[in-house]
């Protein structure tokens, strides 16, 4: 991977929290709309060489298309830009070439601002990963993690803050919502999801509402209609389908028959997901809820809803 001026990337990573992180160069990305036109095209040269006379013939055609395949699954360089311009070609897309240093793989495109790209993990990150003595949370089962206690107030730059799109609300040290927030915001806290050869810039616990809105509506707004984060209270962020929400919550009756429901670049699951003897319901988002100043009370994304969580 050759470092690139025209665009960053940022990474989330999926578990009981989320993780991103922000990368300093280009993309290499599985392009998987290709699959289905592929397969189809594997199975048309196998009749048309059925005959094993010219089973060798049949043999270098395979041959030769598998590599056009290889070269076609593979966007070099993809930049900031790019992705931003064009949202439905890049989002969701598999990236090949970043691996954290504790071993997180499998990273898809999340986001664009024109200038960085912000990755999320295809699915929820095991909880082994996450740093328990610098994030204050409790882990049990593969996937669940929360505070069992309300952790101490931590320090988030105004730099993440803006990168991350967490301007709408401004943290308060006297909510115990905020505190959580903070240990989700705070780039240290997260340092094991970056990579070895520095491509990662930083990364944090988990995509703000602001900015998983964001990326929702550059697919779907014009789809089936723009989600709102445009307004809150003391305490945090309100959402909804109409500008300047005031609800809690966007109720499953609604988001379940979104297109993009679907899409598991925003719900990986749409059921719950067990390890055997606990199951995770969803995971968090690094914004505060309108709701209340409590200690859970952050957005959780569900499968399917977008709630305050208790």
């Amino acid at each position: 991977m050759i470092k690139s001026e025209r665009g960053s990337i940022t990474v989330f990573t999926l578990s009981a929290c989320l993780l991103m992180v922000f990368i300093l160069v280009g993309v290499f990305m599985g392009n998987q709309n290709k699959i289905i036109n592929q397969k189809r095209q594997l199975n048309s040269i196998e009749e048309n060489y059925s005959d094993k006379d010219i089973e060798n013939e049949m043999t270098q055609e395979y041959e030769k298309y598998l590599a056009k395949i290889e070269e076609d699954n593979i966007v070099r360089n993809v930049s900031a830009s790019k992705v931003k311009i064009n949202p439905k070609g890049y989002y969701g897309k598999t990236v090949i070439n970043y691996e954290s240093t504790n071993g997180q793989k499998d990273w898809k495109i999340f986001y664009s601002d024109g200038e960085h790209i912000f990755l999320i993990t295809s699915d929820y990150v095991e909880n082994s990963k996450v740093n328990t003595t610098a994030t204050k949370m409790t882990t049990d089962g593969t996937y669940r993690a929360w505070w069992a206690s309300v952790p101490a107030m931590q320090t988030v730059t105004d730099e993440t803050k803006t990168l991350f799109m967490a301007t709408g609300y401004t943290l308060n040290d006297g909510y115990d919502n905020s505190k959580c927030v903070s240990i989700l915001l705070n780039t240290s806290n997260w340092e094991g999801f970056k990579d070895a050869e520095s491509k990662a810039k930083s990364a944090i616990g988990s995509p703000t509402v602001e900015m998983w809105m964001d990326s929702w509506n550059n697919l779907y707004k014009d789809v089936d209609g723009e989600l709102f984060c445009n307004n809150t209270s003391d305490y945090g962020y309100y959402v909804g389908t109409t500008s300047s929400p005031t609800s809690t919550a966007i109720d499953a009756s609604i988001m379940n028959v979104k297109k993009g429901y679907n899409n598991k670049l925003y719900y990986p699951h749409i059921e719950s997901v067990s390890d055997g003897s606990n199951a995770c319901y969803g995971y968090w988002l690094a914004s505060s809820s309108a709701g209340l100043k409590r200690k859970y009370a952050l957005y959780k994304l569900q499968w399917s809803c977008i709630h305050l969580e208790l």
